[in-house]
């Protein structure tokens, strides 16, 4: 499959993400490092099963439910990156946090600068999520979104399956963001399998 095309809202701000994307770039020389591995190593990727990248709104230890059941099962059988909505870094900083679950699923939790646009957070989260892909080894995942806001940071991905697990309808959630609905439309239209939470949810 050929890498995930921007949405058209996405390329509204691309000159400035990429602006901020190179200039991150080179911050990121000067760092030790951006990845922060609870482990010393990951488990090498295994040539009969793809990878499996998740993008959620949920955080992994919240609350055991339908992505943690799923997702777990998936980690019996081939590597399982979940990855979250960023957190706050106290200072100019980033880096990706990476642990470990019992169940087998990596956790990857972004740190960014506060009162970042969303442009300059879009590009980071990028520069973030490519760097996991070449530390990992991490070659033609399925990508899994439960939320369609990851896509301005996971176009560039060639993925050999695209999966969309709708489990509401975010849209008409209180200060849902605006793009939202447009984003969503264009992950339905790239996705391979889409599931619902609910009956209403498949139309």
């Amino acid at each position: 499959m050929t890498p995930n095309h921007p949405s058209d809202d996405h390329s509204c701000g691309e000159r400035v993400a990429r602006k901020w994307l190179s200039e991150a770039r080179l911050r990121q020389n000067a760092l030790n490092s951006t990845l922060r591995w609870a482990e010393n190593t990951v488990s090498e990727p295994t040539s009969a099963k793809s990878d499996l990248v998740c993008l959620s709104h949920l955080r992994w230890d919240f609350v055991y439910q339908r992505p943690q059941h799923l997702l777990s099962r998936c980690a019996r059988t081939r590597r399982v990156f979940f990855i979250e909505e960023p957190l706050a870094s106290p200072d100019d900083t980033y880096w990706l946090d990476i642990t470990r679950r019992e169940c087998g699923v990596w956790v990857a939790v972004p740190h960014l600068p506060k009162d970042l646009s969303e442009e300059s957070a879009i590009a980071l989260q990028q520069l973030l999520l490519d760097g996991l892909v070449v530390d990992a080894q991490i070659q033609s995942p399925i990508l899994w979104y439960y939320t369609p806001m990851a896509m301005p940071f996971t176009y560039q991905l060639s993925a050999s399956t695209i999966v969309y697990d709708c489990m509401d309808e975010l849209s008409a959630f209180k200060g849902a963001h605006p793009k939202l609905q447009t984003r969503e439309a264009h992950l339905f239209k790239l996705a391979d399998l889409v599931f619902t939470g609910a009956q209403s949810l498949r139309s």
